[in-house]
């Protein structure tokens, strides 16, 4: 076997290899999931393991697929939840008016550049419920494919409005909030709860308070 057939052979078989392997590695992960359209009819289907590894993106629009991989575009005006679980923490996020004027990415066009509705993450449900709103923005003096900023906004809400957790005048806001549940505040007054802490708040208020 001559050196130019050798050096020949080898090339188809690198090249061979490589398509079988190219399939495989060039397909998206997919995350099982639902979404639950606003006549509340349950969907099942598939999000891009990306876009659900932050929610900051899922907001504003949803891309998701059917069992036949065809693509699709929502959004919280067009819906009412959607879901989802990655190992074992369980994701749901819920429509609400869009009071923080977050806008959609200017690349989704069949879609309004500010929705009336937003998804908003809850990570706890209950008498009392925890939600978090994610704003993100370009970093000062950056064009739009450039760094951004982001910030998360912690809200509480027993029935109503929506309650913001500030910083400053967290343990203030907190005793005055949550006043009928002496098993929170004692602690917050005590300094033992910060903001930090607020899972564990929620948490002790339905587990200790929730009926009131």
């Amino acid at each position: 076997m001559s050196i130019h057939t050798r050096f020949w052979l080898t090339g188809l078989f690198l090249v061979t290899t490589l398509l079988s392997f190219a399939p495989a590695s060039a397909k998206p992960k997919r995350v099982p999931g639902q979404i639950v359209d606003n006549n509340g009819k349950v969907l099942d289907v598939f999000f891009s393991k990306s876009s659900t590894r932050g929610l900051a993106g899922l907001q504003t629009v949803v891309v998701y697929y059917d069992s036949a991989g065809n693509k699709y575009e929502t959004n919280a005006d067009q819906a009412q939840e959607i879901r989802f679980k990655i190992g074992t923490k369980q994701y749901k996020m819920v429509s609400m008016p869009n009071e923080w004027n977050l806008s959609i990415p200017a690349s989704f066009t069949r879609l309004p550049s500010t929705p009336a509705n937003i998804f908003v993450s809850m990570e706890i449900d209950g008498p009392l419920r925890l939600y978090r709103v994610y704003e993100t923005h370009n970093a000062p003096g950056v064009n739009a494919t450039g760094t951004f900023s982001s910030r998360d906004r912690i809200y509480l809400q027993r029935s109503g409005e929506m309650f913001q957790v500030r910083d400053i005048t967290f343990r203030k806001d907190m005793k005055a909030y949550l006043s009928d549940c002496p098993a929170v505040t004692k602690q917050i007054d005590a300094d033992i709860w910060g903001k930090a802490d607020i899972v564990q708040i929620v948490q002790t208020y339905n587990l200790k308070c929730g009926d009131n």
